[in-house]
């Protein structure tokens, strides 16, 4: 049985990364003609477009897009583009999987063969998303390790797991593939696919125990910074709507009223941990969007702790709610 896997990167301006990337998908000891790549420039002018064009690979694709600086829009139309071009892939393999990868990001010498394994050693599961663990790139380019999310490969659970996950920081990043399962379906995800590190966006299908994990650490990963909390907020808030009418529409049933809840509930209490962190930062206005945000998300938050204390501390009645707003997020893994 053939695997098969497409690597998307967009680029912009980063002439001086996008080798870095390119020469751990060459170092992969996997067979390179089941290897897709596919490189999009979104109107570099530092010579990124140029360096691309230089590669030469039989299973590259190279595009150029100057609709968007979006990083968010990125990968959908890298697969708007790509998607006609490797119909034949999807056909001739028996498991086709895609992953993202920003300049500068590596994925190491056994990764795309350690998925392989996992992929061809579970084919009663029918695996939606495959999880590794990953390290953070820092600051000039040095390794910033991060513990385990769990210490042993398991298929996930889409309740206790990934209510677990929560409870141990929301800032962990993982390297995430997911299963190209047709045209249409793909596009839908096309514009998560490069959220697909953070378990929030990669969760959908889960419920079934269709997420597969390893504690491998099998690739390093820049960090992710949003410039708009609020954005990210209302853009997870839509995901878990759009999963919900996913299931509805593949199943023929409603999802589970528990996963629903639990993660509508996580999504809140991660909107008041931002407003938390953005009131430290002297954002009041931003704080405050975060904070409203959650009741709407999930209307019972209002009757948790760290949404009075929010609130107190928000509009001058306490203080000293910082000390008991860090104590809960310390506490629940989120500072």
């Amino acid at each position: 049985m053939d695997v098969t896997f497409q690597i998307f990167i967009p680029v912009l301006d980063k002439v001086n990364d996008v080798d870095i990337t390119m020469n751990s998908i060459k170092k992969q000891n996997f067979p390179s003609k089941n290897i897709f790549v596919a490189i999009m420039d979104f109107g570099s002018t530092d010579g990124t477009y140029e360096k691309i064009l230089s590669y030469d690979s039989y299973h590259l694709g190279v595009y150029r897009n100057t609709t968007t600086r979006n990083p968010r829009l990125m990968i959908a139309e890298m697969m708007r583009a790509n998607n006609y071009t490797t119909q034949f892939a999807r056909v001739f393999s028996s498991y086709f999987y895609y992953l993202v990868l920003y300049p500068g990001e590596t994925i190491r010498k056994d990764c795309l063969q350690k998925f392989a394994d996992i992929i061809i050693s579970h084919p009663a599961l029918r695996l939606h998303s495959l999880i590794c663990e990953s390290d953070i790139i820092g600051p000039g380019g040095h390794i910033i390790e991060q513990p385990l999310l769990f210490p042993e490969e398991k298929t996930l659970s889409g309740y206790s797991d990934y209510a677990n996950y929560f409870c141990r920081g929301y800032q962990h990043q993982v390297l995430c593939l997911r299963n190209g399962i047709g045209a249409e379906y793909t596009r839908l995800v096309g514009g998560e696919l490069n959220e697909s590190r953070w378990w929030n966006k990669c969760h959908a299908g889960n419920y079934g125990g269709t997420n597969y994990y390893t504690p491998e650490k099998l690739a390093n990963v820049k960090r992710i910074n949003y410039a708009d909390e609020l954005e990210e907020i209302l853009l997870r808030f839509e995901s878990t709507i759009w999963q919900e009418r996913i299931y509805t529409s593949f199943q023929g049933e409603k999802m589970d009223n528990e996963a629903v809840i639990g993660r509508k509930r996580n999504l809140a209490y991660y909107a008041l941990w931002r407003s938390f962190l953005l009131k430290k930062q002297g954002k009041v206005k931003d704080a405050e969007d975060c904070w409203l945000m959650a009741s709407i998300i999930d209307a019972e938050i209002e009757t948790s702790q760290p949404y009075g204390e929010l609130d107190s501390l928000l509009h001058g009645k306490n203080e000293t709610s910082v000390d008991r707003l860090e104590a809960f997020f310390q506490q629940h893994g989120k500072v």
